[in-house]
């Protein structure tokens, strides 16, 4: 469980996110790029920016910075 956890500039290349409850986390400036079983609907319920790095197939949600 990761509600709401600071992870601003985390790399997170190799984590496996099966499951993980991402609700108001803060991946702004975070390294997603190699993180393992990210899913969209975990980036949506997120926040980040434009610097948070995210997987091949998933999109920036609109209401990141």
């Amino acid at each position: 469980v990761l509600v709401g956890a600071d992870l601003r500039g985390v790399d997170l290349a190799l984590a496996d996110l099966t499951g993980a409850d991402l609700r108001g986390a803060d991946l702004a400036g975070a390294a997603l790029r190699d993180a393992l079983f990210v899913t969209q609907s975990q980036l949506e319920s997120a926040r980040g920016d434009r610097r948070t790095g995210l997987p091949a197939g998933r999109d920036r949600p609109s209401h990141w910075g």
